[in-house]
């Protein structure tokens, strides 16, 4: 990975990062405040949520220098989350307020379109849900959504190239209280970060139930945890990052077990805070994080485990607009 795109939402911009010298080479108009991205798996097609225009703008990639404007699609309120099929050939995009989710067909150099739009049924509740946070299984097959708020977990299994829900399974026993803020399938588990009980759900979508669940809590953190964006390494490591105490927990998944916490904070000049994405190099021996409080970029080394240094991404750090959104291409 040589490059990375960053969203920087109050500019209304994806920034094109070039990680040789971690220096902003290009920055591109998206719509109003950007909020999430996703890329291809052949990383030729880009899609950007728009929080304020409630649209997904999309980009075709040529190379790293050349990145075109295709086209916008979608409409709704507060657009939450996007991400693309295993094949690159869909991609869907989830609208908590308007309650559905779009799935679009991905073409080769023309805008998406919109192929079918799915709303979460919930029968006890007689009246559709809000999703939120969305992943796919390996084969294609399989929807997994969570609602923000909520322990339902739906599925919508394939048949015929279209999706239809096929169950609501519980993430969390019924006196608890949850709150899911991201959600990745790996390896026939899904990893859900529920910030309000400082965990990783560990979910077995085979056997429809929970497998066990992961305290992220430390002795050496006082301050409240919040595990929010997530990301897997080649290594099988989950690392996540964690606003309310400012660190990215380590997770090995042979043995589900909490390795460390790595601090963000160094109480220098370069001081980061308040992390908002996480995005892993190909190799596993890199972590990028971006972060609201310090608006930098914090460079984690994934050999050793430990906070490199963080860095501005632009030569005047008084021009440094707040980051969000990370992706390595």
């Amino acid at each position: 990975n040589l490059f990375a795109l960053i969203l920087t939402p109050t500019s209304d911009e994806m920034s094109i990062l070039d990680l040789t010298d971690n220096r902003i080479k290009n920055s591109i108009k998206t719509g109003r405040n950007p909020v999430d991205l996703a890329i291809s798996p052949g990383k030729a097609h880009i899609l950007v949520i728009n929080r304020l225009d409630g649209t997904i703008s999309s980009f075709f990639r040529e190379d790293n220098q050349k990145i075109s404007f295709i086209g916008t699609v979608g409409s709704g309120i507060n657009p939450s989350s996007v991400i693309f099929n295993n094949k690159g050939t869909e991609a869907y995009v989830s609208y908590p307020d308007s309650q559905r989710i779009l799935v679009l067909s991905i073409l080769n150099r023309a805008r998406p379109v919109i192929k079918d739009i799915l709303l979460l049924k919930n029968p006890d509740e007689n009246t559709n849900s809000a999703p939120y946070k969305l992943a796919i299984s390996g084969d294609d097959n399989r929807l997994f959504v969570v609602e923000r708020g909520n322990k339902n977990l739906f599925t919508f299994k394939k048949s015929n190239e279209n999706f239809t829900q096929e169950n609501i399974s519980k993430i969390s026993s019924e006196n608890e209280k949850v709150s899911p803020e991201d959600i990745l399938f790996r390896d026939n588990k899904l990893y859900i970060s529920d910030s309000t009980n400082a965990r990783i759900i560990v979910f077995d979508p085979n056997e429809n139930k929970v497998s066990t669940s992961i305290n992220l809590s430390s002795q050496d953190i006082k301050s409240s945890i919040l595990p929010t964006n997530m990301d897997i390494s080649v290594q099988k490591k989950l690392y996540v990052i964690t606003q309310g105490s400012s660190t990215v927990a380590i997770i090995d998944l042979v043995s589900n077990k909490l390795l460390k916490h790595i601090f963000l904070t160094t109480n220098t000049v370069s001081d980061s805070g308040e992390p908002t994405d996480i995005s892993i190099s190909s190799d596993g021996n890199l972590i990028y994080v971006t972060n609201d409080s310090g608006r930098n970029l914090s460079i984690i080394s994934g050999k050793e485990d430990k906070l490199l240094r963080n860095i501005g991404t632009t030569p005047s750090s008084g021009a440094i607009p707040p980051l969000s959104a990370i992706k390595l291409i």
